[in-house]
């Protein structure tokens, strides 16, 4: 019981920094956080547009190739030293059928979700896991002329931007403001 006495403030120290680290690891792994929701206009319009690229009934498929009027997806597969890589070549008739999807329809921090579900819930044709967003406190984040994070990362990180004429270009985001 003496020792408990004499130790006490220093036992309580421990059980107070052991509890923070435990909630601080939670907080950034495990524990979701939602920010915002897609708005209802963003959504509508994708799955608006996906539902007409294949309401058509002429796609071909293949397991590495698709085609029909509005697009031509061809996926290849390479292998450097111990690596294997995918690339998928993707022709589009219009911008418009280039899309985004969030987990849950969440911005936000550890929100999961299968790539595979995303895509079904939105009819996409092909989907590819992107940019990771949810592991930064910084960077710029804009999706569908959404700016869902304003922050740069005070460095010489690029990105990539892909415009609604469905060019891409890689910037400094020390170069730029969101």
């Amino acid at each position: 019981m003496k020792f408990l006495k004499r130790h006490a403030y220093a036992l309580l120290f421990t059980l107070f920094l052991m509890g923070a680290n435990v909630y601080s690891l939670l907080k950034v792994f495990v524990i979701p956080s939602a920010v915002s929701t897609v708005s209802a206009n963003t959504t509508s319009s994708t799955t608006a547009s996906s539902t007409a690229s294949t309401s058509t009934g002429k796609g071909t498929k293949t397991d590495t190739t698709y085609k029909d009027d509005n697009m031509d997806i061809k996926i290849t597969t390479g292998k450097t030293s111990d690596t294997t890589y995918y690339v998928a070549d993707i022709k589009l008739s219009s911008a418009d059928y280039l899309k985004m999807a969030l987990a849950q329809n969440t911005y936000g921090t550890n929100l999961t979700e299968t790539t595979s579900s995303i895509a079904q819930q939105n009819n996409a044709i092909f989907a590819i896991n992107a940019d990771y967003y949810g592991a930064n406190q910084s960077g710029y984040v804009i999706k569908n002329g959404q700016v869902y994070r304003d922050t740069d990362r005070n460095s010489d990180y690029e990105d990539l931007a892909v415009y609604s004429d469905g060019s891409f270009k890689t910037f400094k985001e020390s170069d730029t403001t969101a």
